[in-house]
């Protein structure tokens, strides 16, 4: 898959993620989930836009990107800075800055050269093998999904 069919990919991932928030009841967006609210998903995935863009750059500098440090943590300290680095509760608010940081996300990696994409600067991911800038957006994306997915079933679940 290529730079533009992973940005796609980005893309209707995070679409998906937002028109998941966006129809949420008001009385949902701040109710609790197994692993907080779904305020707070928004916010994680704010800091995470963030930590793509200094992670892709680190690598371009064949540097690891500072949150591998909390990997074995399973990202735990990392989210919950994230999460207190955004502390509205306005939904309107917080999907504003999550569109202007994905944008950011993209713009970044639309100017990443071809050949960067798959360069193995000789960092190393800690679940194994390099880290690449492809491999940052394939996380994000993911991150986007696995969030949607998440909602999604909680939101049936507490119907069910």
């Amino acid at each position: 898959m290529g730079e533009d069919r992973r940005l796609a990919a980005f893309e209707g991932a995070y679409g998906s993620f937002v028109a998941c928030i966006a129809s949420l009841p008001a009385d949902r967006f701040l109710a609790r989930m197994e692993s907080g609210t779904p305020r707070d998903v928004v916010a994680r995935l704010i800091g995470w836009n963030r930590l793509t863009i200094q992670g892709c750059l680190a690598l371009a500098e064949g540097q690891s990107p500072p949150y591998h440090a909390d990997f074995a943590g399973e990202y735990r300290r990392t989210n919950a800075e994230l999460v207190a680095a955004e502390p509205s509760s306005d939904r309107a608010l917080l999907l504003g800055t999550l569109e202007k940081t994905k944008a950011e996300v993209v713009r970044h990696l639309q100017g990443i050269p071809a050949d960067l994409w798959n360069a193995d600067r000789g960092v190393r991911h800690p679940d194994g093998g390099p880290a690449t800038i492809r491999r940052c957006l394939e996380e994000l994306t993911r991150d986007y999904l696995d969030a949607t997915d998440d909602i999604t079933i909680w939101l049936e679940s507490a119907a069910g």
